[in-house]
């Protein structure tokens, strides 16, 4: 019995130290737990409502989070809240520490989004291979998790990919995956906007009727079912890119007039510029067309832009009859196409 004490004295002592750190750890684990609610809360509302998650992630000072967990949590929603409120982000810095977290933990959902939004990040660089690898992980991972919504944000995504390496038909093909499965997930209003994607890549490859019924069909809900002034503006730009593919001009002038008649909420690219030289084109002012060509030139930025601007520039110099300023335009778009799949090609692993 006697040695039973320095045993039991032990054990008291023991558990007196234990509850002495757990004493002393409870004001950081009370500053770490709110800071992780808040960001839960953010996380839980950021698809519907990701002005107020930004905002949460805003107020939260990064350089006060505790451990990887919490810094993993925050580069995830501030990336994801600024996303969805239309930033353009080409700097991966804050993401990739995030995703290479929840791949070691194994945190599927997490990683999933991760991947997306640094793939998206990738795209907004030019790096074609890199954003399709990540991506599409992204893609397989929100098949795997049955997640109707991220494999249709994801199929989206890939959709956009391969439109910007000019594989339509891939594009086409994923696009269709994305209505379906945003069909599947309720979200009715995104199934909407890749239907009007969906039209507008059926017209690119000729089904022509059927593209435009389609559109037309999104218009009607958009105008009338939804009152949606962005998805009617969005519908009505891919509709006059329809007309002028096809040559239904009047078709063209009228979507272009009532696009310009309607105030979206929020905004989105456009080519609607580019479609009203088209007309002027066929009115026959070709040396005006032109001048208005290359003041819009100077401002493009994307690849896309850039090629239909001198997709419109080689017809206007043929056009003026100027063969040879026509020959090095075009040689000047075939670049543009030929790096996008030299960039791709580059980007890939050996």
């Amino acid at each position: 019995m006697l040695g039973e004490v320095p045993v039991r004295a032990w054990r008291l002592a023991a558990l007196l130290i234990a509850l002495a750190v757990m004493a002393a750890a409870l004001p950081s684990c009370h500053r770490h737990s709110a800071q992780w609610e808040l960001m839960l809360h953010a996380e839980s509302v950021i698809e519907e409502e990701p002005d107020s998650a930004l905002a949460i992630v805003l107020g939260i000072d990064r350089a006060a989070l505790s451990g990887e967990r919490e810094r993993a949590l925050h580069g995830l929603l501030y990336t994801q809240a600024g996303v969805k409120r239309d930033s353009v982000f080409c700097s991966d810095s804050i993401i990739c520490p995030s995703a290479e977290y929840y791949r070691a933990e194994g945190d599927k959902p997490r990683l999933m989004r991760s991947l997306f939004y640094r793939g998206d990040i990738a795209h907004n660089r030019g790096e074609l291979y890199t954003a399709m690898r990540d991506v599409y992980e992204a893609h397989e991972l929100a098949s795997g998790l049955a997640d109707d919504y991220w494999r249709a944000k994801t199929a989206e995504r890939i959709s956009d990919i391969f439109a910007s390496s000019y594989m339509y038909d891939e594009a086409e093909r994923y696009t269709r995956e994305a209505a379906e499965h945003y069909g599947r997930s309720g979200r009715g209003l995104n199934r909407l906007y890749s239907l009007c994607d969906l039209a507008y890549w059926m017209g690119i490859r000729g089904e022509r009727e059927e593209a435009l019924e389609l559109m037309d069909s999104v218009l009607d809900r958009a105008r009338y079912a939804l009152g949606d002034s962005s998805l009617t503006a969005y519908a009505l730009n891919n509709k006059a890119a329809l007309a002028v593919q096809f040559g239904r001009l009047e078709m063209a002038q009228s979507s272009i007039n009532e696009f310009e008649s309607v105030v979206p909420a929020r905004g989105f690219e456009t080519n609607i510029d580019i479609y009203k030289i088209v007309l002027l084109m066929h009115q026959g002012d070709a040396k005006t067309v032109l001048s208005a060509i290359e003041q819009l030139k100077e401002e493009a930025t994307t690849p896309a832009r850039k090629a239909k601007l001198l997709e419109l520039r080689l017809e206007c110099l043929k056009a003026l009859g100027e063969p040879v300023a026509a020959m090095a335009c075009a040689d000047s778009l075939l670049a543009i196409e030929a790096s996008e799949f030299t960039n791709a090609i580059n980007q890939a692993p050996p």
